[in-house]
């Protein structure tokens, strides 16, 4: 399922990716991070929550109810859910155990280019420990990776938020509805993406095979 954020959405989240950025100066980030990549994914894990935000149809953000302004140690999205946002088509779902709250539902989102995104699936912290293994994607910070084929279908996810419940909406850009999408594939990034926000090829690599084998062609690496 293809989605695909509102214009505001996107300017919103830019500002206060922007806002966050000057509140904590320009200081060199931790674990060997370069200041553009940091501020990079400040912008993108951001952009991840309003996504998700307006894929359950929860009332939008902006700079004054952005959550992390007034409590950091809120979810991030409604009472109980944290966003993990990735890049990469086959990107995983990391964790990590010694500071991720294990009462929380975790929801991988998976950023396209352009204002597209995809949510692979979420699931609760109690149940990864089943499916994850310990990488060390930066120097001196391991995690645990949970990879695609075992989230949750997303469909399944429940967030909560001031005595509400939200679910997924359904006005999605679904191509296998017969409502091709337009932008490039998520795979290559270069085709048009027909199928599922993929190319033919890239939808047998990223899409098929995972549902038909089990696992994720290419092996495990991001």
């Amino acid at each position: 399922m293809i989605y695909q954020l509102p214009k505001p959405q996107i300017a919103e989240a830019e500002l206060i990716a922007d806002e966050i950025t000057r509140a904590r100066g320009s200081s060199m980030p931790k674990w060997g991070q370069s200041l553009e990549k940091s501020v990079a994914d400040r912008r993108d894990g951001i952009m991840a929550e309003f996504a998700l935000r307006w894929a359950f149809k929860m009332p939008t953000w902006n700079k004054s109810t952005y959550p992390p302004f007034s409590d950091r140690n809120k979810a991030d999205v409604g009472d109980n859910c944290d966003v993990r946002q990735t890049n990469h088509p086959r990107g995983r779902l990391l964790l990590h155990q010694e500071h991720d709250d294990p009462r929380r539902d975790y929801a991988l989102v998976i950023l396209a280019l352009g204002d597209q995104f995809r949510l692979p699936g979420w699931v609760p912290m109690k149940k990864a420990v089943d499916h994850w293994y310990e990488v060390e994607l930066q120097r001196g910070r391991p995690c645990m990776a949970v990879n695609q084929e075992h989230l949750h279908p997303i469909e399944d996810l429940i967030i909560t938020e001031n005595g509400e419940t939200y679910t997924l909406r359904k006005d999605a850009i679904d191509p296998l509805l017969g409502e091709p999408s337009t932008g490039p594939c998520l795979g290559c990034g270069k085709d048009a993406a027909p199928i599922d926000g993929y190319c033919g090829t890239c939808w047998f690599e990223y899409v098929y095979r995972p549902r038909k084998f089990g696992h994720v062609p290419g092996g495990n690496s991001e």
